[in-house]
């Protein structure tokens, strides 16, 4: 295995890491469409690929690009890396919402049964 496959690799594994880690820390809470919501939102923004600016044949995750980018870049471009950010934190909450109702739907017509 390469190293940048490597470095996916290692990513994957955090963020699933962090899931779990945030739902064991957050399974007292009484506001279970707040931590499906947040759930969803750091796996994919910790995932979500960019591509790395000078070097067109390589990703990787987009908030260590546009954190890279920003802070680190004299002249950093940092926009198609944040543009994909908000781009995929729309989509993380819609789904995280999608799972929340669905869920509930299912608990609801379970009790009915």
């Amino acid at each position: 295995m390469t190293p940048y496959l490597w470095g996916w690799v290692v990513m994957v594994v955090s963020g699933l890491g962090l899931l779990l880690a945030l739902q064991r820390a957050l399974r007292g809470w009484e506001a279970p469409l707040l931590k499906t919501l947040v759930g969803w939102w750091l796996l994919v923004i910790v995932l979500v690929p960019a591509q790395v600016p000078r070097h067109t044949d390589e990703l990787a995750p987009a908030l260590i690009v546009f954190s890279f980018e920003t802070f680190f870049q004299r002249n950093g471009s940092a926009g198609p890396a944040g543009r994909i950010l908000a781009t995929a934190s729309v989509i993380a909450l819609a789904l995280g919402l999608i799972t929340y109702l669905v869920g509930r739907f299912r608990r609801r017509g379970a009790a009915a049964a």
